[in-house]
């Protein structure tokens, strides 16, 4: 959301074509004179084909740029017919089709992926992994292109809680799938509360994996200290409220809410593994073995310590890799490239 709006400030002609889901951003991005096409969301995707033909063919826009599989299958379908520019971006470090057999995922990915004219990533552990699965291959052109975020104005700004009041409060933003590795993250709760420390854990999202979460929360008798609330569109509050982030996924495409945490000067505990090395940086020094909840535990310890002792990590360091003026004109500069501008 924030790229477009960036885009569309610096002037370029933004139209957003969202194909499932009630559109739940469009008031944001029409706000910021975004236009939003809806008329194809949650159709068939033959239908969807069809329409999106017309709809390109009449819009003649310089760049199609899809996201995220569905996006991709059709923009690559419809740039045959009409011989348009295309770019993808890749935003997961997961397979093309995550339910399919390998040789078809691979398969599919690579018939999609080699008619693109370039291919955005958005971490090199995001480009490696593609790699590796060989589903792009390196003679792709193939740029890294990170998120960026926008620091909070210091009116927005508020009191930072006094980490030493009781409950100590936890928050993570995951989709309730495995990969966000929350059956460890509950374990570590436990093993806190059976420490005698006194915490409480927000978890906002929803997934597949809720009532199994429900029930380990319920058998560990941590009604308490850990709730599993429904997902939100504006976190910058919720951030505000709390004491320290985490997201020990067991892998991330980037990691946007550690991010976003930490321009809020929120604390993240941190998977070792991948994009939130490179997103945090190599000596971050929050970063815990995912697979070891009282690892993660006894991380949340040391973070609290540090907040009361006033020590952190350094934050503007972080976040001046990552300022969203730069990355919209890293997007620009890919586009050039495609289109064939000077």
């Amino acid at each position: 959301m924030h790229l477009s709006q960036e885009q569309s400030r610096r002037g370029h002609d933004v139209v957003i074509v969202f194909l499932k889901g009630k559109g739940t951003l469009k008031k944001q991005f029409t706000s910021q004179e975004v236009r939003i096409e809806s008329r194809f969301s949650n159709k068939n995707i033959i239908y969807q084909f069809i329409r999106l033909v017309f709809f390109i063919k009449k819009s003649n826009p310089d760049i199609v740029h899809c996201h995220l599989p569905r996006s991709e299958i059709l923009g690559i379908l419809a740039s045959l017919v009409l011989k348009n520019k295309v770019i993808l971006s890749k935003h997961n470090s997961e397979k093309f089709w995550p339910k399919g057999p390998n040789l078809l995922s691979t398969s599919a990915a690579r018939f999609i992926n080699l008619r693109a004219n370039a291919i955005v990533c958005i971490s090199s552990a995001t480009r490696d992994y593609l790699l590796s699965m060989g589903e792009v291959r390196s003679s792709n052109s193939i740029f890294v292109v990170h998120y960026g975020v926008t620091r909070p104005a210091a009116k927005d700004q508020v009191s930072i809680r006094v980490c030493d009041e009781k409950p100590l409060r936890l928050l993570t933003f995951s989709r309730l799938v495995p990969q966000k590795n929350l059956t460890n993250l509950i374990l570590a709760i436990s093993s806190l509360k059976l420490s005698g420390q006194d915490v409480l854990l927000d978890i906002y999202g929803e997934g597949p994996l809720q009532a199994e979460l429900l029930r380990l929360t319920n058998e560990l008798n941590l009604s308490s200290q850990v709730r599993i609330n429904k997902p939100v569109l504006h976190s910058d509050l919720i951030l505000t409220e709390c004491d320290i982030f985490l997201l020990v996924s067991h892998y991330e495409g980037f990691g946007l809410a550690a991010l976003e945490a930490v321009s809020w000067g929120k604390p993240v505990i941190a998977s070792n593994t991948g994009a939130l090395k490179e997103v945090l940086g190599p000596t971050y020094p929050y970063f815990v073995d995912r697979l070891k909840p009282k690892e993660i535990a006894d991380m949340v310890e040391r973070v609290r310590h540090d907040l009361i002792s006033g020590v952190s990590p350094n934050f503007n360091e972080i976040l001046s890799r990552f300022d969203l003026i730069d990355k919209a004109s890293e997007i620009d500069n890919v586009y050039r490239v495609v289109v064939g501008y000077e």
